[in-house]
C-alpha cells in the first residue's frame, strides 16, 4: 500500500476523536530563520496546535492527537494562523473548519440528522391520529388541540423533500429510467 499523502492546506472538515495532520509552508516565515508556527482553533471548544519543523527547516508539521481532538464538540470553528519569532508576532493565516462529531463514540441516532428524527416524529403522530379520530380534548378546564391533519401533512411532506434531498448529495429529484416507445 502507497504512503497516504499529507495534506499541505489547512482541513475544511474533520472528525472529532481521530488525528488531524497536514504540513505548512510559508516563504516569508521559516524555522530556519528562527520562526515558529502555530495555530488557534476557536469554536464550541478550543485547540491549540504547535508546528514541528520538518526535516528540511523549511516549514511545519501540524499534528492534532486524537486525545486531544476528542472532547472537542462538534461545529464551525475559527482557526488563526500565526508565527513568532522573539518579540514579533504575525497572523498569516485565517479561515473555518466544521469539526463533526467522532463516530466510533457516537450514541445511537446521534449523528441522525434533524430533519429525519422529525420526519420519524410526524409520520408516527399521522399514524396515531389517523387510528385515533380526536382533534382535541379539555380536562378540568385544560385544553389539548391535536394539530391538524393538513398541517402534519404538509410538515411531512417539507421534512420528507428535506431527507430525499440530503440522500441525494444536493442533486434535484429522482434518477428515472425511460425507454422510447413507437407507436404505430
Amino acid at each position: 500500500m502507497a504512503p497516504a499523502t499529507i495534506p499541505t492546506t489547512e482541513p475544511i472538515e474533520v472528525l472529532a476523536g481521530l488525528t488531524w495532520r497536514w504540513d505548512k509552508t510559508l516563504v516569508d516565515y521559516t524555522p530556519a530563520d528562527g520562526w515558529s508556527f502555530g495555530y488557534a482553533i476557536r469554536g464550541a471548544g478550543r485547540l491549540d496546535l504547535t508546528g514541528v519543523a520538518t526535516a528540511e527547516n523549511d516549514g511545519w508539521e501540524l499534528t492534532a492527537a486524537a486525545s486531544d481532538t476528542a472532547d472537542l464538540p462538534g461545529g464551525v470553528y475559527q482557526w488563526t494562523a500565526y508565527v513568532t519569532s522573539g518579540s514579533e508576532k504575525y497572523v498569516t493565516g485565517r479561515g473555518t473548519l466544521t469539526v463533526l462529531p467522532n463516530p466510533l463514540t457516537a450514541a445511537e441516532g446521534a449523528l441522525q440528522p434533524w430533519a429525519e428524527q422529525a420526519l420519524a416524529y410526524v409520520e408516527a403522530t399521522l399514524a396515531k391520529r389517523y387510528q385515533a379520530d380526536m382533534a382535541g380534548y379539555t380536562i378540568e378546564q385544560r385544553q389539548a388541540q391535536r394539530e391538524e391533519l393538513a398541517a402534519l401533512e404538509r410538515s411531512r411532506s417539507r421534512l420528507a423533500a428535506e431527507v430525499d434531498a440530503r440522500k441525494a448529495n444536493g442533486r434535484f429529484g429522482r434518477r428515472v429510467e425511460w425507454r422510447p416507445v413507437s407507436y404505430r
